[in-house]
């Protein structure tokens, strides 16, 4: 596995599709603080948090009969005032790890330029509500400390592998709807760092993750949200 991450190896994606336009993003994360000052004291207090701001850019080559407003990816003075919020997300491809990701992103501001013996660029500026890094849910340790191999490809064994009430806060963390195909995203990655972690030797493909949803959710009704529609 590479040692540093690379734009070679990454992937962007607009409300779940590859943006086979983009060439580049880059977003900001200001964690705001106010300072809490007293009498006589030239230094704060403490800092208390005060609110937290997401902002990017996208950067990419403009495709004839593709624009953002045909995509829908920026409103426009039909539905400017109805628009919805787009999703952004960055994969490492190789390993499929998320790098950034937010579920509810708007264009605020377009910049383009055409010039004579160059492609057309476009360059989007967006802010959004949350996001969501690298962090994924944590798989509880053996108490042997490691996994047999064994396991291969038994779906009980994986399931058992799993805490749903863990892959239910994250979907509440992250503003999630606890259906079935968001909490199977979280169910991936979850076993994706089990399988990279004890060099398990299970091949899984959409069915077999189906599967253990439904071991987990709909035959032992576990998960607080395992009431919800699947």
């Amino acid at each position: 596995m590479a040692k540093y991450m690379s734009g070679a190896r990454c992937t962007i994606k607009i409300n779940d599709r590859l943006a086979g336009f983009a060439f580049g993003v880059s977003w900001n994360i200001e964690t705001d603080v106010t300072p809490i000052r007293t009498i006589d004291n030239y230094l704060p207090h403490e800092l208390a948090p005060r609110q937290i701001r997401v902002t990017g850019t996208l950067s990419g080559f403009r495709v004839p009969g593709e624009s953002v407003d045909s995509k829908s990816i920026q409103s426009n003075v039909v539905n400017f005032l109805i628009n919805k919020y787009i999703s952004i997300e960055v994969r490492d491809s190789q390993s499929d790890n998320r790098i950034f990701q937010t579920q509810k992103a708007i264009v605020t501001g377009r910049h383009e330029r055409i010039e004579a013996g160059k492609l057309m660029e476009t360059e989007l500026t967006w802010e959004a509500i949350g996001w969501i890094d690298e962090k994924s849910p944590k798989p509880p340790s053996p108490p042997s400390g490691k996994i047999e191999a064994q396991v291969e490809k038994d779906l009980d064994k994986l399931a058992g592998l799993i805490d749903p009430e863990e892959i239910d806060e994250e979907i509440d963390l992250y503003d999630w709807e606890p259906s079935k195909e968001n909490r199977i995203q979280l169910i991936k990655e979850w076993l994706a760092r089990l399988q990279e972690k004890f060099e398990l030797p299970f091949v899984l493909d959409e069915k077999d993750y189906s599967q253990i949803h439904d071991l987990l959710y709909q035959t032992s009704g576990t998960g607080k949200n395992s009431s919800n529609n699947s």
